[in-house]
């Protein structure tokens, strides 16, 4: 570019790649503009755009006694992210219980700061299996779904 005449134009169709150096330069002066810069319409090789989508850490399945009283699960990182960026939208989830009689649904815990706690208590002296499922859900976005195990088990001795 530096031996074209002022009035030059250049035809950045014929250029492969473009690297800027931004530094100082000994003997230097003067500005460089470029305005209405157009190298095609994708980068080539970038990875294609992807949708929002909620995101949430796996929720390690449980054994426990039926004369607890009760079972706290802390769910993390429920948040929203779009092309790796937090969107700071709502989340709200949905918990269910495959098993009614062994641990009764759960209520819908409060997302906060990306963490929520569910809280259920298995019914006395009852053993068995039941399969909590998660549904967190927020607008515009697809619903993200886990599930976990409980074990009751009796208790020996």
């Amino acid at each position: 570019f530096d031996k074209a005449p002022d009035n030059a134009d250049f035809d950045f169709s014929k250029v492969a790649s473009v690297l800027i150096n931004v530094g100082n330069f000994v003997g230097y002066e003067g500005t460089v503009t470029i305005s209405e810069l157009k190298i095609g319409d994708k980068a080539e090789g970038a990875p294609a755009a992807k949708p929002a989508e909620i995101v949430m850490d796996v929720i390690g399945n449980r054994t426990i006694f039926p004369s607890l009283p009760g079972l706290k699960v802390m769910l993390s990182n429920i948040i929203v992210l779009k092309d790796a960026i937090n969107q700071n939208a709502g989340v709200t989830l949905a918990v269910t219980s495959s098993n009614t009689g062994l641990i009764p649904n759960p209520t819908a815990p409060v997302v906060s700061n990306g963490n929520a706690i569910i809280d259920f208590k298995p019914v006395a002296s009852q053993t068995g299996k039941a399969t909590i499922t998660v549904v967190a859900s927020s607008t515009g976005v697809a619903n993200k779904t886990v599930t976990f195990d409980i074990d009751v088990v009796a208790c020996k001795g």
